[in-house]
């Protein structure tokens, strides 16, 4: 074999050899993907679209992305769960009179649906069966009222958390929002005046943050988080311990005597 020949047999090889690297480094970024996981929140929160990610995150950075606000990861409902909550009631009577009663509500999730963006409870027992407690009962004898709960559902749809009563027949209720995540103190939302307000009032408003004392998530005190919404006729206050649940609610009426306050004192998550 002559010089030339050999020269041009050298080259092809070496083409042949690059050629072949190049296709086996491409195969390899078109074929490999993370393990699949089993967290339902997380396959839940990989249905973004490309158009939802146009930094070009990896698959496992949006996966942290979305697990750290997706409502779930901050109130854990499942089938099974429960929360007890134990406090105080005064509601006006007739001629003025006005009833105290110490009362005891239990929420329970009964059942669960999973859609591609959202999750829906049904559950019995909200706050609102405090409010509407039958007449008799707060006339009653009885030194402590279990309050007879009503069937609702918690929607949780992306970051927020929706409160949805049950109607009766085809009527159609109207959700509201009563939580938006990440909670950050300052942070508003669900805004029902139309106009921003100095003073946050018609508004769902983060009003501060302190360690629980009581609730503990993860080994250490849970974060404490207090929620307002006031209107004229009203005022409402909310505290919530992501990874736990609402911990304390309170309500006044400015008018007729109507108020509520009452306190966790028992949960379970799921069945644990």
């Amino acid at each position: 074999m002559n010089r030339t020949a050999l020269s041009l047999l050298l080259a092809l090889i070496y083409a042949v050899t690059l050629a072949c690297s190049g296709k086996s480094e491409t195969a390899g970024k078109e074929t490999s993907s993370p393990a699949k996981s089993t967290d339902s929140t997380v396959s839940l929160a990989k249905t973004a679209s490309a158009e939802e990610n146009p930094a070009g995150d990896s698959e496992s950075d949006l996966e942290e992305i979305y697990n750290k606000d997706w409502a779930a990861t901050y109130f854990p409902i499942e089938y099974g769960s429960y929360w007890i909550y134990e406090g105080k009631v005064s509601c006006q009577l007739e001629k003025g009179k006005v009833a105290e009663k110490d009362v005891r509500l239990r929420t329970d999730v009964v059942d669960e649906s999973t859609g591609s963006y959202d999750l829906l409870f049904s559950c019995n027992g909200y706050f609102a069966d405090i409010l509407n407690l039958p007449r008799d009962l707060l006339e009653s004898k009885q030194s402590i009222i279990v309050v007879p709960t009503h069937p609702f559902k918690y929607h949780l749809k992306d970051k927020d958390i929706y409160y949805r009563p049950v109607a009766e027949g085809t009527k159609t209720v109207r959700e509201d929002l009563i939580l938006s995540f990440p909670l950050v103190v300052g942070k508003s939302f669900a805004n029902e005046s139309g106009t921003e307000r100095a003073d946050h009032w018609y508004e769902w408003y983060v009003k501060e943050m302190t360690p629980s004392a009581k609730w503990h998530v993860g080994g250490k005190p849970g974060e404490e988080y207090h929620l307002m919404f006031y209107t004229n006729p009203d005022r409402t206050d909310v505290w919530f311990v992501p990874g736990v649940g609402i911990t304390r609610y309170v309500y006044h009426h400015n008018g007729t005597v109507m108020d509520v306050d009452v306190t966790l004192k028992e949960y379970r998550l799921g069945g644990k």
